[in-house]
């Protein structure tokens, strides 16, 4: 996995638990009452779930908490995968990994995202990959599993370094390459929200038993699609508006060829084609979901509908 110290880097990694779970919402702004969250799903016909508890102060994560988290992660993969999981970085390198300007104001926002993303916790019921063995597990975490604040002891006047530690669970799936590939140059054409979308309709290309498998048509039911993204609405029509800025942006910059929406209400699909920017040149065949909300008709999640993938 080549990486570089320079945040001009073409392409970061994440991991594809947190991705294809949709842990942080893509919403910019979240209801002040949004603490808590569960959802069902069946994998293969065993029933899963995911609960997420935050705490009053901060809601539940969600927009500017991708980039943050995103950002850990490049930092840590940078600093070679520490065994104690600790990110040592200054609040100046994390804004530039996260693509912001350094002032006042992001560095506050950052500051409340990694508190955020410190205080919430996560349970999941046979539904963390735990890719070095090939098994689904059950596991409770907090995606930023410590945060301190320290200084250069030969350097007292120095500024201080953010010490942020993942979560085992996470910073294990990263070791193991449980991760996939973020075109950096496409994070820094899109604003937020499609930002994120783009990283979970990326994620849910990729296979989750197989991530090396990427399909270039990807059918999803409208209700699923909005829990993936964390959407906060289960009305068809609220998620339609939400959903018709996000893909103006993806087509516009050719991420996306071609988006149809079918059928009426919470029966919607969705097809997504041509999102090919890190496919392979391999031709693929996927036909079954593995992971897809519980009461669904299967397959669904991913339905293959390609021949080939295209070039960079």
């Amino acid at each position: 996995m080549k990486k570089t110290k320079s945040n001009t880097a073409l392409t970061y990694h994440e991991e594809l638990n947190i991705a294809h779970k949709g842990l942080v919402s893509i919403q910019r702004q979240i209801p002040g009452n949004f603490i808590t969250w569960s959802r069902t799903f069946e994998r293969n016909g065993i029933p899963s779930e995911v609960v997420c508890k935050a705490l009053p102060d901060y809601g539940v994560p969600h927009g500017i908490d991708n980039d943050v988290l995103l950002a850990i992660q490049e930092a840590f993969m940078e600093q070679g995968c520490p065994e104690d999981n600790r990110v040592r970085v200054s609040m100046y390198r994390l804004l530039q990994l996260c693509g912001m300007e350094d002032d006042g104001n992001r560095r506050r926002d950052v500051r409340r995202s990694l508190d955020r993303l410190r205080s919430t916790t996560y349970w999941m019921s046979e539904l963390w990959r735990n890719h070095s063995k090939g098994h689904w597990t059950t596991a409770t975490f907090n995606l930023v599993a410590g945060l301190a604040y320290e200084r250069d002891l030969d350097d007292p006047d120095s500024a201080r370094r953010l010490v942020i530690t993942l979560a085992e669970e996470i910073a294990g799936s990263i070791r193991d390459g449980y991760v996939k590939p973020v075109r950096l140059e496409v994070l820094r054409m899109l604003n937020q929200p499609a930002r994120a979308a783009y990283r979970v309709l990326d994620a849910l290309r990729h296979h989750p038993e197989d991530p090396d498998q990427r399909t270039d048509v990807l059918q999803i039911n409208l209700m699923d699609l909005a829990v993936h993204f964390g959407l906060t609405s289960d009305r068809p029509e609220i998620i339609r508006r939400s959903l018709d800025p996000i893909h103006e942006e993806l087509t516009n910059i050719k991420v996306l060829s071609r988006v149809d929406l079918h059928g009426r209400g919470k029966k919607q699909e969705v097809t997504y084609q041509r999102m090919n920017l890190l496919a392979s040149q391999a031709t693929l065949a996927l036909t079954t979901a593995t992971l897809m909300p519980e009461g669904t008709a299967r397959p669904r999640m991913l339905r293959a509908a390609f021949t080939s993938a295209f070039s960079v």
